[in-house]
């Protein structure tokens, strides 16, 4: 057989998905990416009774055009940038948008910025439209914001596009308004197009807000703005997300989609519409819940020896810094494997302690590698799960780390 195309063999199975299909009895996952939280009664209704009432076929492209305009008044309402319904594509998830934007913009070879650590799927999707990914290292000591200077550093002919992602995922960090601006500056000096991926800008926490880029002068036109439904309103099964820029750029955005999925399921854009315009008060209690899971986490970590946790800015996601732990209890581990006869062990220690808490503990967290080097050190645990799912899965967290 000939060959498969090298950009496919050149992209790694995501290591947030590693542990998904492991077939172990008893295990916790502290790893979900789906709010265990059911607070949308009235997004049901919505979509039964379109079933029941309404013709299930295609729809436009872009989408039904009320959920457009729903989206287009929250936008200028929580966001400050005015958009048309023409200039919002309604997607399969945020994902088709993060799909088709490096393919719409990026020739063979052309360098897009990231952020390391950055959300999994960014850099195989550069990868996927030949692009080349350029990974910019930041700091937990600096909240995770990349350092403008780096940035400029980094900038070659080839550069066409910058990712951001605030608040992000796996560090749930948000990017300070000076950052944003900062980079803004940045893409406009050197005429770059931004994805700024906004999908959990309404799981921020202690009255913290995150600035969105296409609302800060000379970014609209430049501007990918990519949101979705499946984290702020707890819809992931549904797939409905959205991204919003000018005319001319939705025209090539289109093109992508068309082959790709024709449309977002219509069902599930009555579910996105009901959810955008329906009672807040659900909402709140789900953030207070959140709230009330990430202090949790955090305080459970912080009772191990050598872990430093601290509450995020926003999302679900707690990320723990383990480093000092490591450093004293990585060969104890090591010698774990050896002992147990694995000889191949992973490759950095912040995988080697989730090996580790997933064959002692029975309990499965991500590593911060799987997000990019900058995260050696660091796991990734999910709020989004339950109370019920939480306490027992911690206790066996501490008691296998508590074990060395």
């Amino acid at each position: 057989m000939k060959p498969l195309a090298q950009r496919i063999n050149d992209i790694k199975p995501s290591g947030i998905r590693k542990y998904f299909d492991v077939q172990m009895k008893d295990l916790i996952s502290l790893g979900a990416g789906t709010i265990e939280y059911d607070m949308l009664d009235h997004v049901h209704t919505a979509a039964v009774r379109f079933i029941e009432e309404e013709f299930i076929g295609y729809t436009t492209n872009a989408g039904v055009l009320p959920l457009r305009e729903a989206i287009a008044d929250k936008l200028d309402r929580e966001n400050g940038v005015r958009y048309e319904p023409s200039e919002i594509l309604v997607t399969c998830g945020s994902r088709e948008a993060m799909a088709a934007i490096p393919l719409a913009v990026l020739e063979p070879g052309d360098e897009a910025i990231l952020f390391d650590p950055a959300y999994s799927a960014f850099a195989p999707l550069v990868l996927l439209a030949n692009g080349k990914p350029v990974l910019i290292p930041t700091r937990g000591e600096d909240n995770w914001n990349p350092d403008p200077d780096e940035v400029e550093k980094a900038i070659t002919p080839r550069t066409k596009l910058m990712f951001l992602n605030s608040p992000g995922n796996p560090t749930g960090a948000a990017l300070s308004s000076e950052t944003t601006e900062a980079l803004a500056e940045i893409a406009i000096h050197h005429d770059l197009y931004v994805v700024s991926d906004e999908l959990y800008e309404k799981v921020m926490f202690d009255g913290k807000k995150v600035l969105s880029p296409a609302s800060l002068p000379g970014m609209r036109g430049r501007t990918f703005t990519v949101n979705g439904f499946s984290k702020g309103f707890g819809m992931t099964g549904w797939r409905v997300g959205y991204v919003a820029c000018p005319h001319w750029l939705i025209q090539a955005l289109t093109k992508a989609q068309q082959y790709a999925s024709i449309c977002a399921p219509a069902i599930s854009q009555a579910a996105a519409l009901a959810a955008l315009t329906g009672p807040t008060e659900p909402f709140e209690r789900m953030m207070a819940e959140l709230d009330r899971r990430r202090h949790f986490i955090i305080d459970a970590m912080n009772e191990i020896d050598g872990v430093q946790a601290t509450p995020q800015d926003g999302t679900f996601y707690s990320f723990i810094d383990c480093r000092d732990y490591l450093r004293e209890k990585g060969p104890a581990i090591r010698a774990f494997f050896k002992s147990s006869g694995v000889d191949e062990l992973a490759p950095y220690e912040a995988e080697q302690l989730t090996d580790f808490l997933l064959l002692c503990g029975s309990v499965a967290v991500t590593a911060g590698t799987a997000f990019g080097e900058s995260a050696e050190g660091w796991v990734r645990i999910s709020g989004a799960s339950t109370m019920e799912t939480l306490e027992p899965g911690l206790a066996r967290v501490q008691q296998a780390m508590a074990s060395l």
